[in-house]
C-alpha cells in the first residue's frame, strides 16, 4: 500500500515530465563508436565501446626446457656436457572479433591465435665431437566466449580447442637423428583474460588450461653399444597451460605497443631428451620468455 503523500509526489513528478521527449539509450554500438566516450548515466556505466576487430603481431623469444646432461671420461676425469637449444625465437599472431557488451548483458568474442618458435644449439661433447639440438613449437587455438565489464576495464572468457606440435632432435656431427621426439597434441580448454585501463596504458593478464590427448612418435639410436635403431608410436593423456601478462602503450587511438611475458607448458609429451638411447616415458615440455609487438583495433 502506498501513502497518499507518496501518490501526490509521484503525480507531481509525472506532471513535471509531461511535454518533454523521453531520452532513449542506445541499445548497441559498432566499431565506428570506438572513438565515443563510455556511456554513463547517473554515474553508472551502461555500456563500453568495443572495437569490432582486433589484431596482434608479436615477436617472441623464449627459453625451452630441453637440456640433457651427457657424462663422459676425460683421461680418468668424469665430465658432464649439457646439450640444449639456445633461445627459441619466432612470432605470435592473434585475431579476434567481438560484439559490444552492456552492464546487463555480455558481448560475444571469437578469437584465433598462433604461436610458432624454433631454436637450436651445439655443444662439444669430447674434443672435436659435437652434439646439436634443434627444436620447434607450433600451437594454435580457436575460441568462442563472452566479454564483460570490469572495474576500469573488461574481461574475456572463452571455451576453445588447441592443436600443438612439438618436435626436437639430438644430432651428432657425423650422424643425424640420434634421438627424435615428435608430438601432436589436441586439447579442449577454457581461458580467462582481463584488461585494465591506466592512463595511457592498458594492463592485461590471462590464463588458459585444457585437457586432451597426445600422439607421441619417438625414434633414435640405442646407446647400449649395439647402435641399433628404434621407433615407437603411442597415445597418451595430455594437458596444456598458457599464461601471459602484458603492458600496452597507446600510440594512437587504435594502435598500441605491446610488451609482455608468456609461458607455455604441455604435459604428456616426449622430447629428444626423453628418447636418448630408448623410447622413454612421457614428461613435461616448458617454455618461458618475452614478447614484443603491436596491437591494432579496426
Amino acid at each position: 500500500m502506498v501513502s497518499c503523500a507518496a501518490c501526490a509526489d509521484a503525480s507531481a513528478q509525472d506532471a513535471s515530465t509531461q511535454g518533454k521527449p523521453a531520452e532513449e539509450l542506445p541499445m548497441a554500438i559498432t566499431s565506428s563508436d570506438w572513438q565515443a566516450n563510455t556511456l554513463v548515466v547517473d554515474d553508472v556505466i551502461i555500456m563500453s565501446p568495443t572495437p569490432a576487430w582486433s589484431g596482434t603481431l608479436q615477436g617472441v623469444m623464449m627459453d625451452r626446457d630441453d637440456d640433457i646432461d651427457l657424462r663422459w671420461n676425460d683421461g680418468g676425469t668424469d665430465r658432464i656436457s649439457t646439450v640444449e637449444s639456445d633461445f627459441n625465437a619466432g612470432f605470435r599472431v592473434r585475431l579476434s572479433h567481438q560484439t559490444p557488451f552492456r552492464i546487463s548483458r555480455p558481448g560475444q568474442i571469437t578469437e584465433f591465435s598462433l604461436l610458432r618458435i624454433s631454436g637450436e644449439g651445439e655443444t662439444e661433447f669430447r674434443p672435436g665431437e659435437y652434439y646439436s639440438n634443434h627444436g620447434e613449437l607450433l600451437t594454435t587455438r580457436l575460441g568462442y566466449g563472452w566479454t564483460n565489464l570490469l572495474l576500469r576495464g573488461r574481461s574475456e572468457t572463452t571455451l576453445g580447442a588447441r592443436y600443438t606440435h612439438i618436435a626436437d632432435a639430438f644430432d651428432l656431427v657425423t650422424r643425424d637423428d640420434l634421438a627424435v621426439g615428435k608430438n601432436h597434441v589436441v586439447t579442449v580448454d577454457a581461458s580467462a583474460t582481463g584488461y585494465w585501463d591506466w592512463r595511457a596504458l592498458v594492463l592485461s593478464a590471462g590464463l588458459s588450461g585444457g585437457i586432451g590427448g597426445s600422439l607421441i612418435d619417438q625414434s633414435g639410436v640405442r646407446m647400449d653399444g649395439s647402435f641399433a635403431t628404434f621407433s615407437q608410436r603411442r597415445g597418451e593423456f595430455a594437458t596444456a597451460y598458457e599464461a601471459h601478462a602484458d603492458v600496452l602503450w597507446k600510440i594512437t587511438d587504435q594502435t598500441f605497443l605491446q610488451l609482455g611475458a608468456r609461458g607455455f607448458m604441455v604435459q604428456g609429451v616426449a622430447q629428444a631428451r626423453d628418447t636418448w638411447g630408448a623410447a622413454g616415458d612421457s614428461a613435461t615440455a616448458r617454455w618461458l620468455g618475452m614478447t614484443l609487438g603491436v596491437w591494432r583495433d579496426f
